[in-house]
């Protein structure tokens, strides 16, 4: 992905939290459609048990990698994702001005308080 990326960070310190990151550094907001963020099995039953979003959100030690592209891209990034058969999901989009939106089903919900693991309290 390093031809088409913009930038990218892993998540090992929570999804909201790195890709804040992102988006402090460059100055742009994104919205993010919390229902296509891909999760494993444990953190499934963990939702479906407690309904509680917070390790999806911004759990860390996951060490997948969230990246930003051009949307003009999708198809090679598509290619890349099958020829090495790695799932790429989108999983939101980049917006002007600073604002982080989360989305479930289509509406707006409470972006948390705390996004990740802080180094530095």
């Amino acid at each position: 992905i390093v031809k088409y990326a913009n930038a990218a960070i892993d998540i090992s310190d929570g999804l909201l939290n790195d890709l804040q990151h992102i988006l402090s550094m460059s100055g742009v907001g994104a919205v993010v459609d919390t229902e296509k963020i891909p999760f494993s099995m444990a953190i499934q039953r963990q939702i479906e048990n407690i309904q509680d979003w917070s390790a999806l959100l911004f759990g860390g030690e996951d060490y997948e990698i969230i990246f930003t592209a051009n949307k003009k891209y999708t198809n090679k990034l598509k290619n890349i994702s099958e020829n090495i058969n790695c799932p790429i999901t989108e999983i939101g989009r980049i917006v002007k001005g600073k604002n982080l939106m989360l989305l479930k089903e289509g509406s707006p919900i409470a972006t948390p308080n705390k996004l990740g693991f802080d180094h530095f309290p």
